[in-house]
């Protein structure tokens, strides 16, 4: 086999694995525009459903919903999978992994201790 035909190979199996994370993207904002349809505030079973959705769609050990109370600088758990082992709890904007990412608007990588890593 050639060169050209292993480039070209290669080039396809990229944009099939790019478009299945495409299609992957596309149905997680369907069903999440399906679930937090109602313009306000979803309703606690509408959160559930989302955060469960979530760990599902993206093969995630656990997920979270937090509310941002900007007066008290304070992130709330509002929704959390079984497996999060989250409790209500609150805790200041910038402390931990989820305090900083909320704080920072950026993604912030952790190591679990475990070998293996979360994302916040």
């Amino acid at each position: 086999m050639s060169n050209a035909s292993q480039t070209v190979e290669g080039d396809t199996e990229s944009l099939r694995r790019r478009l299945a994370e495409l299609e992957l993207i596309a149905a997680y904002h369907a069903e999440s525009g399906r679930i937090l349809k109602s313009g306000g505030m979803p309703s606690s079973s509408g959160l559930l459903e989302f955060v469960d959705m979530t760990r599902k769609h993206f093969t995630l050990v656990s997920a979270a919903y937090y509310r941002v109370e900007a007066a008290a600088q304070e992130l709330a758990v509002e929704a959390a999978s079984a497996e999060s082992g989250a409790q209500p709890q609150r805790f200041k904007l910038g402390e931990g992994a989820t305090g900083r990412a909320a704080q920072s608007g950026s993604t912030v990588r952790t190591d679990n201790g475990t070998g293996g890593a979360g994302l916040a």
